[in-house]
Parts: structure tokens; sequence; C-alpha cells
């Protein structure tokens, strides 16, 4: 099983909640090793001097022996951490940082919590991160994508998007105040800068992404623990890219942060391996072998790049925990048989059987399905770990073995011992078995676990999503599951996707190849009866994204033949995570006038429900303020100016040249107030009508002359 980078953060306790009694008083206290943590993330992501005064003065503790806590208890009371990772104490400072400073701008704003529990400034900072989420593209779209690829935003459910917003929002930008989004950034103007991780040269989301782009690999990887672009959808921003490096104070700040673990990991062993509560995290949960495995292969990685931090160190006892990781090092490719005969060689040493878990799979089970001798500490964790692991892997043979005689029986056995676990059992083992079935005959198990019923298939859907959307089950097994085939009717079709969506891997990735394989059924339907193909896309409740992206022929003929019915499924998408506008602003790309047709068809439900008999046309407009700009960065985030000049042209013949003008004048106005009031960029009028000039330029004379018109409003 391969280990996470990371050990999984604990949930982080509910601001305002009462620290836990039983949380040990050892090395709580105030001292060098948090001063220097505080350091730390005060280097790397350029905090202003309030905020530093702050993070000097707030009771931040370290964890002593605990690696697995970290949380937070609000700016009144503590927070901490058990290990030197930068972007975990800036988690949990970022947690307690609300109700800190007062909100620029609105002193109306009070950080007392109300009868609900929520201070009104925080109440208002998610009303504001919402309407972020809701506003025309701007240059801070790369950031809107990253939230809107959480797989809750279209089901309207907002925990994930505060939890992230609230405490996520300086690794999101990399502690850049310009990356900030203007509604947010009265909230952060006590505590960021202009110098954030990626130093002073990226000042906006276009200069932050060219630099992202040229890193190399290994670079990314260390970008990637400041500023978290490995996780934003960024496969529409094609910009040029040149080669770039992280600031070198904050790789050296970052190699400093790894060799501090090693050295706590060196002063705390004999602590974390003889404790009951040093694997507890800060939601009481005991992560227990998992975080243990996860912990350990950390240190491993931390050994192999800074072999001198425990090799020459003055304590014996880290001298012997870098010679137990070499070793460990040395037999990490060997077959789990061979790692057995390594560690038996060696197994005198105690140090070599408290790193135990670092053997693969088999090779744990070979050596302790015994158990061992102690009944407390991490070695009783290991006998426990292998005990069960023995019932696993013997159910797993079983599974191979009838496979061998026929893949049906094979399929039959596992479903057989699925069927004996219960759900928790199976959202917490189904890794483990799954990989030891692919460790005992990876080629068998890809015959085998597609053969499992629908039923089965299906409730390991419900139960452990991205598993069920493992490459040997694959994408067609898995859709026939939930009765998504060729042919199929358009209420299998609605009743299918409602399902897939209903049970997300949480991976948008992951998920996509999934919801486009629906939407080729939906296709395959529109063919012949296009009003039943949106039909089934409005009862499903798919989003359109992924369908616009691939933008398909067949997607546009349907929704030509039944504009009515397009019309009435766009303006369902709206949401948190898109918009009527948005989709009509991405049907631009595709057809022009195929966009305007549909805009037109909605106007009167936009003008009803937005305010304004010209809601429509001034949102359309919003929509392609930055299309120009972010062409001329490469980008493919919005239609060619000389599409958005079709659009316009087309929109004027349907619904007239006065109707058009009138909403470009209320858009002026809607601007100007809100860049007034701090919520949008100064520049979105000037990059309005810089679209609408580039657009001009590339369309005929009419239209050229019907854009001057309005520009000159």
């Amino acid at each position: 099983m391969k280990p996470s980078q990371t050990p999984a953060p604990s949930a982080t306790p509910a601001t305002g909640a009462k620290p836990d009694a039983d949380v040990p008083a050892d090395g709580i206290s105030r001292n060098s090793w948090v001063t220097a943590r505080l350091s730390a993330v005060e280097s790397i992501w350029g905090i202003s001097v309030a905020g530093r005064h702050w993070l000097e003065s707030y009771d931040f503790r370290q964890m002593y022996g605990q690696p697995a806590w970290f949380g937070s208890y609000s700016f009144q009371s503590w927070a901490g951490a058990g290990e030197a990772i930068p972007r975990l104490v800036m988690h949990e400072v970022s947690h307690s940082y609300w109700g800190l400073f007062p909100v620029e701008g609105r002193p109306d704003l009070s950080w007392v919590r109300g009868p609900d529990g929520v201070a009104p400034a925080l109440a208002q900072y998610r009303r504001d991160l919402e309407t972020f989420m809701r506003q025309p593209p701007d240059r801070h779209e790369p950031l809107r994508d990253r939230f809107r690829n959480m797989p809750n935003l279209g089901q309207g459910d907002y925990p994930d998007l505060w939890h992230h917003g609230e405490a996520d929002m300086v690794s999101f930008t990399g502690g850049d105040i310009d990356l900030v989004p203007p509604i947010l950034r009265k909230y952060y103007s006590s505590f960021l800068t202009a110098h954030g991780a990626a130093g002073e040269s990226v000042g906006d989301w276009a200069s932050a992404l060219v630099w992202w782009r040229g890193l190399s690999e290994e670079q990314k990887r260390t970008a990637g623990e400041v500023f978290g672009l490995q996780h934003f959808p960024l496969d529409k921003y094609t910009l040029p890219s040149t080669s770039s490096k992280v600031p070198s104070g904050v790789q050296a700040t970052l190699a400093g942060e790894e060799r501090q673990r090693l050295r706590d990991f060196a002063d705390q062993f004999a602590v974390i391996k003889s404790r009951e509560f040093a694997l507890v995290d800060a939601a009481g949960v005991n992560r227990g072998f998992s975080f243990w495995r996860n912990y350990l292969s950390e240190m491993k990685e931390m050994h192999r790049k800074h072999p001198e931090v425990l090799g020459r160190n003055v304590s014996e006892r880290a001298r012997s925990l870098g010679f137990g990781l070499d070793l460990y090092i040395s037999i990490e490719r060997l077959s789990p048989a061979s790692q057995a005969e390594a560690y038996r060689a060696r197994s005198s040493d105690p140090v070599i059987r408290e790193l135990a878990v670092l053997l693969k799979e088999r090779a744990v089970l070979e050596l302790f399905a015994a158990g061992t001798k102690q009944d407390h500490g991490v070695e009783a964790v290991i006998g426990h770990y292998a005990a069960k692991l023995a019932v696993t892997a013997a159910r797993a043979d079983a599974v191979l073995a009838a496979g061998r005689e026929n893949a049906g029986k094979g399929a039959a056995e596992l479903e057989k011992y699925l069927g004996s676990l219960s759900d928790d059992e199976i959202r917490s083992d189904i890794n483990v078995i799954f990989d030891l079935l692919r460790e005992g005959h990876p080629a068998l198990t890809a015959l085998i676990m597609p053969g499992m019923s629908d039923a089965a298939l299906l409730r390991l859907l419900k139960l452990q999503p991205a598993s069920a959307r493992s490459h040997e089950i694959g994408s067609a097994r898995l859709l026939a599951a939930v009765g998504l085939v060729q042919g199929v009717s358009v209420s299998a079709i609605t009743a299918g996707a409602k399902t897939l969506a209903e049970n997300s891997s949480g991976n948008f990735v992951i998920d996509r190849p999934y919801e486009l394989a629906v939407f080729d059924l939906i296709e395959d339907i529109g063919e012949k009866d296009p009003a039943a193909a949106v039909g089934a896309v409005a009862e499903s409740g798919m989003r359109l994204q992924p369908w616009l992206d691939r933008g398909s022929t067949e997607m546009l003929s349907i929704f030509r033949r039944e504009p009515a019915a397009a019309a009435k499924l766009i303006i369902r998408q709206e949401s948190t995570r898109t918009s009527s506008q948005r989709v009509v602003h991405a049907l631009v790309s595709l057809d022009p006038d195929l966009a305007a047709a549909l805009l037109s068809e909605m106007a009167p439900t936009i003008d009803a429900t937005a305010g304004g008999a010209h809601a429509a046309a001034r949102g359309a407009l919003l929509e392609m303020a930055y299309d120009a700009y972010w062409q001329s960065k490469g980008a493919r985030i919005g239609p060619d100016p000389s599409l958005d000049a079709r659009f316009v042209a087309e929109l004027a013949k349907l619904r007239g040249k006065a109707w058009l003008q009138a909403g470009f004048t209320e858009a002026i106005v809607i601007v100007r107030a809100s860049s007034a009031r701090g919520e949008t960029e100064q520049e979105f009028e000037s990059e309005l009508r810089r679209t609408l000039s580039e657009a001009a330029r590339a369309a005929d004379m009419g239209t050229a002359s019907l854009i001057a018109d309005m520009l000159r409003s």
C-alpha cells in the first residue's frame, strides 16, 4: 500500500470550541520550537508587521510527542501542531485568525459571536465568498476554478467552501494580497502583503500561472508546499512558460523545516511509540497504523533528502534511527519475501523492529501474523494490524485461488467476502483488500473485480466512490452497474447519472470520464429525440461544464433543435458553482449565434429574477469583460473577442440595439458602483471596453458601428 505524501490533517475543532481537558501538558508552553515555526511561516508568506506581532503574542503550542495533532480553538484561545510543517501550521493559524483584525472599511462588522455562534463579520465573509463565486470572470478566475471544483458545491453544500475559504486562502494565493479577490481583500489587508511565497515578481494570477508552469517537476513539489497550485484545474490556462524557481529563501526555510522534522522525530520517538495518545489527533481520532506508516514513510523521505541530520547527530538514538531508515531505503524495492528475509537478519536491533511498518503488506503479514509481545505503543499497533491483516490476506488469497479456476468464481468469492464486512469496515479497509489482491496477482485481479454483481459495485460506490472508480473495475463496468448502457431509456439515464453525481469521488479529474460517458449516451438519444436528451440532463442534475468543455457538435445540435428546453436547462444550472450567464458565455466560444438565441430565449426569465428589463443584456456583457485580457495571456477561458462581436451582433438582431445599449449602460453603472465598494477590480470597466474595442476591430462594419455607439455612452 503506497502511503500518502503527508499525514491526512485532522478535523479542526469548530471555532469557539473549548480545548480538550485531556490534551497532554507536555511541551505546550511557548518555547523556541514554536518561535521557529511561526518565524518560518512569517518568512515564507511575507506576513505583515501587524500579523507578525499577533503571531508572536498568540498562544500557539507544540504538541510534543503527538505528530498527528493539529487544531485551532480560535484567536481567543490557542492552536497547536505536532510537526514542523509550514502549510499545516498556517492552516491552523488561519483558523485562529478570524476575529483578530477589524475589517478594513467596515467598522460596522463585529467579531462578537451572535446567538448562532457565528460573528457578524465572519458571516459577512462567508457571504462575500459566495458572492465572489457568482461574480463574472475577471483576473481571479483561476481561484474561482479551484473552489468551483469542490464536489459538493453543485448540491448547494457550503461547508467545504467555508472551511477552505477561511483556512486556506493564504496557501491558495501563496500569501500574495494581490491574488486575493477584491471583495475578500478587506479581511486580509492587515495580515498579508504583496510579497508572497512566489516572490515579488508575481503580482497577478496570470504571472503566478506563468511562474508555476516554468517550474521543474521537483520545484513544483517544493512550491506545492507553500502555494497549492497543484490542486488547481489549470488545463485551460495554456499560458507561455519561462524557466522559474521557488525563491531561494523559501526553499531554504522549507529545507530547514524538513530537517527540524527529522530532529523532532529522533527527539520524540521514544515518547511517540510508547504512549497511547501519540497518534490521536485534535478531533480525538486515533489514527493508528495508517498514520504511523505514513509518518514513518515521510521520515524515510526526509532522511533520504537530508541524511546528515540523523547520521551526524550527537544522539546515539538519532544515529540508530538513521541507520534503521537506511536499511528500509535499501530494501524498499525488494519483494515481500526478500524484505522479510532482510528484516530477520537485523531483527535483533530494536529500531529495526520499531520501523517495521515500512515493510510491504505481505512482509508485515509474514513477520507479525502471530502478534507481538507488546500490549501498548507502536509495536502493539503493528501486532494488532498484522493480526487483522492475516485475516484479510487469507480471504484475499482465497479470492485469487478461486479466480485461478475461473474469474467468475473469484468475483463471487470477493463479493462474498465484502458482504461479510460492515459499511465501516468497507470504508476503512477496502484499499488494503484491493492492494493485497493487486500485490498477489495484478492481472488476475483486473479480471476478478469487474465480475462482481451490480449490487456489490453499487454498495462500493456508495461507501468508497473513488475505489469503485478503480482502473480494474473500469468505467464501462461501473456505468453498467448504475444502469448506464447503450440504448438505455431516458429515465434510466436520469437515475444512473444521479447515482454517480451523489457519489462523487471528490476529484473532478477522476469523475470527468464518467460524466462524459453519460453525455455520450445523452447524445445518442439526442439524435432522434433532442427534447428527451435535454430532459435527461435537467432531471439528472448533471453539471454542463464537462459537456461544454468537450464542445461536441452533437450537444450544439441538440440545443439548436430544442432552444426553449435548452434555455430552461441552462437557467436551472444557477448555483454557487456556475450561472446561466456563464454557460451562455462558454457557448459563445462554440457557436455565438446559438448562444445569442438561447440568451434571447432566457431573457424574460433572467430579467424577471435578476431585476430590470435589461438584466440579461448587462449580465452577458459583464461576462465578456476579461476575454481580451485572457486571450492576450494565451489562456482559453473565454471566447476570442471576434466571437464576442458575432454574439453581440446576433443579440442586437434578436432583441434590438436599444435593449443591448441599455444593458451596456446598466453594466457600466453596476461596475462603477461595485468597484467603488471594493467588490470588483478598478480595471473592470476598462477591461470591458477593451474587449468590446477588440471585438469591433474584428467585426463587420455594421457590428463595429453598433459597438462604437455603445462605447460612446
